[in-house]
């Protein structure tokens, strides 16, 4: 593994801050983020990966990355343990940022299950203190995605440090 900056890597990384806390806003404002957005923001990630060389120079880590996230994010959803726009949110991230933006590994597997599996444990973790902390009388379930917003952030500073 080694630390590597690159204007692909911080492009994507301030673009992937940008997703998750407008998805943020949207999940706990409303529970929800529209189709349409998450439409459009897979075209602009996909324009900007086109554009930035993210896509070309790690086209293979983003087809595992969402090969991947498709897979768990349909099981999570299927068992109930995400909502929707959770399972969505987590493949746009995966095709927008499938790994760590300032470090590489060379086995492209392991860096997308680091990439997308690390964000999701700690999304969960944070979620399920928060619900357990929360003494609201709401009974909407939990807005998860500012925790995957706080799982990629870790993940991202934890690539760094080691």
């Amino acid at each position: 593994m080694g630390v590597v900056f690159t204007l692909q890597g911080i492009v994507t990384f301030a673009y992937v801050l940008g997703i998750l806390v407008t998805f943020s806003h949207l999940d706990i404002r409303a529970r929800r983020v529209p189709n349409k957005v998450i439409g459009i923001t897979i075209i602009a990630s996909t324009i900007l990966g086109i554009l930035t060389g993210h896509i070309l120079a790690y086209l293979l880590l983003h087809l595992i990355a969402v090969i991947l996230m498709i897979c768990v994010a349909t099981v999570l959803f299927k068992l109930d343990a995400i909502g929707g726009a959770d399972a969505k949110t987590l493949v746009v991230i995966a095709w927008t940022s499938p790994g760590m933006e300032f470090a590489t590994y060379d086995n492209l597997v392991f860096e997308a299950l680091i990439g997308g599996l690390v964000p999701l444990l700690i999304m969960f973790i944070l979620g399920y203190l928060y619900s357990k902390k929360s003494v609201t009388t709401d009974s909407r379930p939990t807005p998860l995605i500012p925790f995957l917003l706080a799982g990629f952030l870790l993940m991202q500073v934890l690539a760094l440090i080691q």
